[in-house]
């Protein structure tokens, strides 16, 4: 999930840039030819099936509906705010997805997405320690 939401990140990330450049579809396509420049591959080919399991008929199948699913709802949280430059994106479906993903998967992109529970061991940390050290 965190990969997906990386993804989703890098395409906003494109469409910011985009409507900063003046917007518009060439911009777009210079823009996400720039980010593919990086070593990449459709997530099917780049992916590693579960142990144990191959790349069988299923396992394809619920990584292709993953993807659709994916890009249909990104298409559609970003679309209304720049429909030209997100049209781009997405005209060849949920490739710029899977390639995306591809490439994180490639290039062993770490990813780091804030979290809300992090706070909460922080804060419990703290009160640990302070406990401790107060003897208590």
């Amino acid at each position: 999930a965190d990969t997906i939401l990386l993804a989703a990140q890098v395409i906003a990330h494109l469409v910011n840039r985009a409507k900063a450049m003046g917007g518009g579809a060439d911009v777009t396509r210079r823009l996400m030819g720039e980010v593919l420049c990086f070593c990449h591959a459709p997530f099917r080919d780049a992916c590693r099936p579960p142990p144990g399991r191959g790349k069988d008929d299923e396992f394809l199948a619920h990584l292709e509906g993953l993807l659709q699913r994916g890009a249909a709802l990104l298409r559609a949280a970003l679309e209304p705010h720049a429909p030209v430059e997100v049209g781009v994106l997405f005209e060849s479906g949920p490739a710029l997805l899977s390639e995306l993903l591809g490439m994180f998967e490639y290039n062993n992109i770490d990813v780091e997405v804030p979290s809300p529970v992090r706070q909460l061991f922080v804060n419990r940390a703290t009160a640990l320690a302070a406990v401790a050290q107060s003897g208590s």
